[in-house]
């Protein structure tokens, strides 16, 4: 199972405030919402869990890509990155390493309620976009889960 530890789960001052990532790839030191959470391999497929933060892709009051995930990386040299919208967030998804096209599956998910997409991982250039409603969530964390089929 995956762990993720939000900021507003620490006790101020703890110790925990001060730990040292445990997801493969990340450097950051203390509360963060990684974007390097740990995959699973499985047979024909890979597959990871993490947090969006919607305010996250907002710089100086304008929305612009950010990065969400990397966990593929080493594995595909891929990189996942959302923009927010009103009421929905485009992802797209670039790939260094891939010769074959492997097809994706993203969902959001919160309480009772889950949406996605499936999708192509992109090439070097952003070939790859989609919009994924977000207006039914509430707040601005939100749960994914990032499928990878056809692996070797």
């Amino acid at each position: 199972e995956f762990s993720v530890l939000l900021e507003s789960e620490l006790v101020p001052g703890s110790s925990a405030n001060k730990h040292k990532c445990e997801n493969l790839e990340c450097s950051k030191i203390g509360s963060h919402i990684c974007v390097y959470p740990k995959f699973r391999q499985m047979p024909g497929l890979v597959k990871t869990k993490g947090i969006l933060n919607l305010k996250k892709s907002f710089r100086k009051r304008k929305s612009r890509f950010s990065i969400f995930n990397k966990s593929f990386y080493r594995q595909f040299g891929c990189i996942f990155y959302f923009k927010s919208h009103n009421g929905h967030i485009e992802v797209r998804s670039t790939s260094k390493k891939v010769r074959h096209r492997h097809r994706y599956k993203l969902s959001l998910y919160q309480a009772g309620f889950e949406t996605g997409t499936v999708c192509t991982l992109g090439g070097n250039k952003y070939k790859t976009s989609s919009a994924i409603p977000t207006d039914r969530f509430t707040g601005d964390f939100i749960k994914y889960k990032i499928v990878i089929y056809a692996v070797p």
